[in-house]
C-alpha cells in the first residue's frame, strides 16, 4: 500500500495494493474518517483531501474542537450582544 501523509500527519492519503483511486483517512474527535478522493492523480489527491479535511473540522461539534457545550453557548451569546451593540453605535468589536 501506498501512504502519504499530509497537514502535519492529521491526514493520511494512501492508495491500495491492486492501484486505482486514492483514498484519504483521517481522526476528528474519536471517528476515524474515510473517503476515497476518485483520482488516481497523487498531487490532486492531497488536495483534495485537505479540503475534505478542513471541511469536516468545520463540521465537527464545539466538543470535538477542545471546548464543551456550555463554553460554546456562553460564546455564542457573547458574540450576539457584541453583534447587537455594533450594529447600534456603528462601530467595530475592539
Amino acid at each position: 500500500m501506498q501512504r502519504h501523509e499530509i497537514l502535519g500527519g492529521k491526514v493520511q492519503v494512501y492508495r491500495r495494493i491492486d492501484g486505482g483511486n486514492w483514498h484519504c483517512s483521517a481522526s476528528v474527535g474519536s471517528r476515524q474518517r474515510r473517503v476515497t478522493t476518485k483520482t488516481d492523480s497523487l498531487s490532486l489527491a492531497k488536495k483534495i483531501a485537505e479540503d475534505w479535511y478542513l471541511g469536516l473540522r468545520g463540521k465537527a461539534p464545539p466538543m470535538l474542537v477542545g471546548i464543551n457545550a456550555e463554553q460554546y453557548q456562553r460564546a455564542g451569546i457573547r458574540f450576539r450582544c457584541v453583534l447587537e451593540i455594533d450594529q447600534v453605535t456603528g462601530t467595530l468589536p475592539t
